[in-house]
């Protein structure tokens, strides 16, 4: 995407008026452009909500250690090497996901080369944010977000920094509408993602807990799950000073480095196959692709990170399509990406000289995420239904009369479920061909707004036509995981 400045020049009389109104312009040209160029960081097709519907490209994960001030009753300080803790567990944690993720797409097993575009990257920023309560002495919310004492210090990071009055997306809502701080740390992560031109964000909260006398909030509830499967964050404790574990063998053992990746995995649609969490079961279907959750109670015999943090690096097949994860014709490019380009194209000739215009489109695969339709969970058996950004509702609510009077429990919510690629058209290439014999080699089009850089990209190109006869003009479009528009979208044009 790029922008262009013209201006005007005046006469002399209007020398300072002109100079003040020219700075003006350009400083206003210059935001404008700015921002018109990161509305477009986003994946094609996503919107401010979509901030982790795979895991695939680039994540910007954004850390923020919670501090108290005078305000509050001040019981835990940061120290510069619990910070340090923090910092070496999540970078090893995401270290790892990233290991793993080329173990499952390399070219050759051990090689550790990945097929072009297929990627996965993670850019951490970390910063201190200090707030007026201290977290560990209020209730924690545990996984029921809308209970607990975690909106207090979100809403208040988040006011800071201008994010505290998003509202949910227009359309049918759930029944429960997710707690709206939610919404905030969601357009958050979606300024975050663009401003630093990333496919993904998320927002981790550490809170101190290094004095407190057994580590749990107020109401006895621990911290560690996710704002919501699908996102927008997750908050962890500094695991009381101590450095994080590999992985823990007794409940007593300080916490793991395992431990986050299981949490930062639901993040991602990932739900758990252990059997303590009743809200997911073995009928839940999550993540992008739909995939199952056949491997609950380790039902299909699989080691896995979701079933207990200890099986990490083993991931069962139903956690790999969750987090979008899969293969299926073995060629190392996710399916969610392996689609090729599509091309429409028109041009006309004069005077000899034939000007072509087209359209290369690198198209999302279809979104099977269930959460727009109440996933497929049915009351009353199980309330535990997930709608993007919305909470399971609890058992003992006194809510299950409610439920009961919506038997199949299945809301439309489509502003919820988006078909979404990171994929980007990268070059566009045509040639002439006479009697089926090229008459050049191929010629590079010339992007529309500068660059071959997104997933939807309009070209043109010109050449002298032959001097007699039919001839065929063929493009070629190229996405950024080397696929080529195939040869059922290629478009020919015959002319005289």
């Amino acid at each position: 995407m790029s922008c262009e400045l013209r201006v005007k020049s005046r006469g002399r009389g209007q020398g300072l008026v002109t100079r003040y109104a020219l700075l003006v312009t350009v400083l206003l040209f210059t935001v404008h452009c700015s921002l018109f160029t990161v509305a477009f960081a986003a994946p094609y097709g996503a919107q401010w909500y979509d901030v982790s519907e795979y895991l695939l490209g680039k994540v910007y994960v954004k850390v923020i250690f919670l501090e108290s001030n005078e305000k509050g009753p001040n019981t835990e300080n940061w120290t510069a090497q619990e910070r340090t803790n923090c910092k070496e567990a999540l970078e090893k944690a995401l270290s790892e996901i990233r290991n793993r993720f080329i173990r499952e797409f390399e070219i050759e097993e051990g090689s550790g080369k990945l097929p072009p575009g297929v990627n996965l990257e993670f850019i951490t920023d970390y910063e201190t944010a200090e707030i007026s309560v201290e977290p560990i002495t209020l209730n924690g919310s545990g996984i029921m977000f809308s209970t607990g004492d975690l909106k207090l210090w979100v809403n208040e990071v988040m006011a800071k920094k201008g994010f505290d009055k998003k509202t949910p997306p227009t359309g049918l809502q759930p029944i429960l509408p997710y707690p709206p701080f939610q919404y905030n740390v969601a357009e958050y992560a979606d300024y975050l993602r663009n401003k630093y031109d990333t496919d993904w964000a998320t927002v981790i909260f550490f809170y101190d807990n290094s004095d407190d006398e057994d580590g749990l909030f107020a109401n006895k509830k621990s911290a560690g799950p996710p704002m919501g499967v699908g996102g927008p964050g997750l908050h962890f404790s500094n695991n009381r000073g101590r450095p994080f574990i590999e992985k823990r063998q007794a409940p007593e053992d300080p916490l793991s480095v395992a431990g986050i990746i299981h949490e930062f995995l639901h993040v991602w649609y990932a739900v758990d196959e252990h059997t303590s969490n009743r809200h997911f079961k073995e009928d839940a279907v999550m993540g992008y692709l739909g995939g199952e959750n056949l491997n609950y109670g380790k039902a299909k015999g699989h080691r896995s990170i979701m079933y207990t943090a200890q099986d990490w690096p083993e991931m069962s097949p139903y956690t790999k399509k969750q987090v979008g994860w899969t293969d299926s014709d073995g060629d190392h490019i996710p399916d969610i990406l392996d689609v090729p380009p599509v091309i429409t194209l028109s041009g006309h000739e004069k005077k000899g000289a034939a000007t072509y215009e087209g359209r290369a489109f690198s198209p999302p695969l279809p979104n099977k995420n269930p959460y727009s339709e109440g996933g497929t969970l049915k009351p009353p058996q199980d309330l535990s239904v997930v709608l993007h950004l919305s909470p399971a509702p609890e058992r003992r609510a006194g809510i299950g009369d409610f439920f009961k009077k919506v038997p199949a429990f299945r809301p439309p919510f489509p502003w919820t479920r988006n078909d979404i690629t990171i994929n980007k058209i990268i070059s566009v290439e045509y040639r002439v061909t006479k009697d089926g014999k090229a008459v050049a080699g191929w010629g590079k089009a010339t992007p529309g707004d500068g660059a071959f850089d997104e997933a939807v990209e309009d070209f043109n190109f010109s050449f002298q036509t032959p001097p007699q006869g039919e001839y065929a003009v063929e493009v070629h479009a190229l996405n950024s995981v080397g696929l080529l528009a195939t040869e059922s979208t290629e478009t020919k044009r015959m002319l005289k």
